[in-house]
């Protein structure tokens, strides 16, 4: 895919991705580095780009290296690898931070290459232990991401990672035999043929999406990835999917923190409840999101109209008898599911409400933030 002309003006859906990852990365450095016995981490970026859009905007390296070069801790224990395979990206990223106030707090530790990433660069991380490390995986097509590459990213204590998936050129790609070999890199080679075969089935454009992605969550979860988030862009110009950010983790919390990020920058319905999609065109507009579910469920009562009434029934059947935390209500039940923390405490609380569910304290003896019903993590809950 040509390049040329991508790095003159940062599009809306560019700042949310760089946005959702820069953010996840704050996080998830806190985290990691609350573990005394860390005494490294690392920001992998392996298409990093030049750094800079020609508008002026910082891409996910620079945001990210301004937050190390502020922070103590993180210029201390900090190291960024950053590698693009097109030379002048590279030597413009370098010039770009070597322009930053204060990069000398960071500047030894930052490595610079220029690889194309092949088999022989999956196989260099399959073959070391990697620090606790944040990964970003960002290529313009498909080249180069393959499922030995995904695999060896996060096998290691700590590792994340976040990858670009391009839904329509693989979407396109999946009946084309000239680059049957790029697709069975991804999903392994059973899974793929099985997959042709269902896709070369269905006309159906959302039934397609979801074979993909559930091929594509399969088989990274065989390889050790039991987390795995999908955030969907939508191609504004004729309402298809472009492409999705992918979060994979061995760890549930950093795919629960990555979905609470993921969802502010979601669309969401009337009752806060997000699609982990975004649309730039119906942000501007208010207009709400038609239902894409993929991997969350695809039942008949799960419309826009009645996710709340469809979370409610589903806590109510999933917890029938049982006494517990709201905490461990949300850790049990939240995992491929769209709810966020905040839709579990309105559900709960609608349910009170309705004499439904009992919960210790009672309504009457827990405060109220700006006229609003706490519901604490340590709440009791007992359902019917």
């Amino acid at each position: 895919m040509a390049t040329q002309n991508f790095f003159d003006e940062a599009s809306e859906a560019s700042k949310t991705k760089a946005a959702i990852v820069s953010e996840y990365f704050s996080v998830w450095s806190s985290i990691i580095l609350s573990n005394k016995n860390v005494d490294k981490i690392a920001y992998i970026d392996l298409y990093c780009g030049p750094g800079v859009y020609n508008d002026g905007t910082h891409s996910t390296p620079l945001q990210i290296i301004t937050k190390a070069i502020n922070s103590p801790t993180l210029s201390k224990k900090l190291v960024l690898s950053f590698n693009d395979k097109e030379k002048a990206n590279i030597e413009r990223l370098q010039q770009e931070i070597d322009r930053l106030e204060n990069i000398k707090n960071i500047a030894d530790n930052i490595t610079y290459n220029n690889d194309e990433i092949e088999d022989t660069i999956a196989e260099m991380f399959q073959n070391v232990n990697i620090v606790p490390s944040l990964v970003f995986v960002d290529p313009f097509g498909y080249k180069g991401l393959s499922l030995k590459l995904l695999s060896a990213l996060f096998k290691d204590w700590g590792c994340d990672c976040v990858f670009f998936f391009n839904y329509n050129r693989i979407n396109m790609a999946i009946t084309n035999p000239k680059v049957e070999d790029y697709m069975t890199s991804l999903f392994g080679k059973a899974r793929f043929n099985d997959l042709r075969a269902r896709y070369a089935k269905s006309n159906n454009p959302q039934e397609r999406e979801s074979m993909i992605l559930e091929a594509l969550r399969v088989s990274i979860k065989e390889k050790g990835g039991e987390y795995f988030l999908p955030f969907k862009f939508w191609k504004d110009e004729d309402n298809k999917t472009s492409h999705h950010l992918i979060f994979i983790s061995k760890h549930q919390k950093g795919y629960t923190m990555m979905k609470e990020i993921m969802g502010k920058y979601s669309l969401s319905d009337a009752d806060g409840i997000p699609y982990l999609e975004y649309h730039i065109e119906r942000v501007n507009s208010g207009e709400a999101a038609s239902p894409q579910l993929s991997l969350f469920g695809d039942d008949e009562s799960f419309k826009p109209a009645g996710r709340m009434k469809h979370l409610k029934n589903e806590l109510l059947q999933h917890f029938k008898g049982k006494t517990l935390t709201v905490a461990a209500v949300i850790e049990e039940h939240h995992i491929n599911k769209p709810y966020l923390a905040r839709n579990y405490k309105e559900a709960l609380k609608q349910l009170e409400k309705d004499n439904i569910v009992a919960v210790t304290p009672l309504a009457k003896d827990r405060r109220k933030n700006k006229g609003v019903l706490t519901l604490a993590n340590a709440c009791i809950v007992k359902f019917p």
